[in-house]
């Protein structure tokens, strides 16, 4: 299965499959592990890397990971987001649940 084409150029596509299977997936995945480059990359984003949009940020209850509701992690994303909405989702949840449809209303989950 491909992706729509005006979506994703199918050469693009194409580069993303063929590293994919040269390198394998895990590597592509650990942006983590790149940080020389997403460093620089975001002292040269336009406007200090602040994002000037609405975003919105889906917390994992459950992820003791990447917790941004009872950590310090989520001060530089509130920083470079000022229109930042974090909604927590509850795991086991089904997609058509009215929980999971209340936090597709952006505003409802406004952080303030």
């Amino acid at each position: 299965m491909t992706p729509d084409p005006t979506l994703w150029p199918a050469a693009d596509f194409d580069a993303l499959v063929e590293t994919f299977r040269a390198t394998g997936f895990r590597s592509g995945n650990a942006w983590f592990r790149n940080d020389t480059t997403n460093i620089a990359y975001a002292h040269a984003a336009p406007d200090g890397g602040r994002l000037r949009r609405p975003v919105l940020f889906v917390n994992g209850e459950f992820d003791g990971i990447c917790d941004i509701t009872r950590s310090r992690l989520s001060e530089p994303m509130r920083r470079t987001c000022p229109d930042l909405s974090v909604t927590n989702l509850q795991f086991p949840m089904e997609t058509d649940s009215p929980a999971s449809a209340q936090c597709l209303s952006v505003r409802e989950c406004r952080v303030r």
